[in-house]
C-alpha cells in the first residue's frame, strides 16, 4: 500500500501496479515535482477512479494482504477503484442538476 504525506493512504495489487500506462511521476515536463502536483511521488492509474491516484507518496509497503483505503473506510467507495462505463458514482444518486450562471467555455481544438 502507499501512504502520503497528509495520512491518506491507499492500496492496489501488484497485477494492478504493473498494468500498461500507471505511472509513478517523479518529475513533470523535465522539472522535479511540485508540491501541488504531489511532490515528492505520486501514482497515475488512468484506469481508477481519481481517489485511487495518490499524491505525496513517502512510503511503499508490499504486504500478503489488500488493506483497505481512506475512502472505503470514509465513504462509500470500493477498495477496487476501477472505472465501471455506465455505472454511476455513488455519490451522484438523489441530486437534482444545479444550473451554472455565467463562466466562459474555452475551445483548444480547431474542428
Amino acid at each position: 500500500y502507499f501512504q502520503s504525506a497528509d495520512s491518506y493512504y491507499e492500496s492496489y495489487t501488484v497485477d494492478e501496479l504493473i498494468r500498461d500506462r500507471v505511472l509513478m511521476v517523479l518529475r513533470m515536463n523535465g522539472q522535479p515535482l511540485s508540491r501541488d502536483h504531489g511532490f515528492p511521488l505520486r501514482l497515475i492509474a488512468p484506469f481508477k477512479y481519481g481517489y485511487k491516484n495518490i499524491k505525496y507518496i513517502t512510503q511503499i509497503k508490499f504486504t500478503d494482504d489488500r488493506k483497505r483505503n481512506y475512502w472505503s473506510n470514509n465513504g462509500p467507495y470500493s477498495v477496487d477503484g476501477t472505472i465501471q462505463p455506465g455505472i454511476d458514482h455513488p455519490l451522484d444518486h438523489h441530486k437534482k442538476p444545479i444550473p451554472i450562471n455565467g463562466g466562459e467555455v474555452f475551445h483548444f481544438f480547431d474542428k
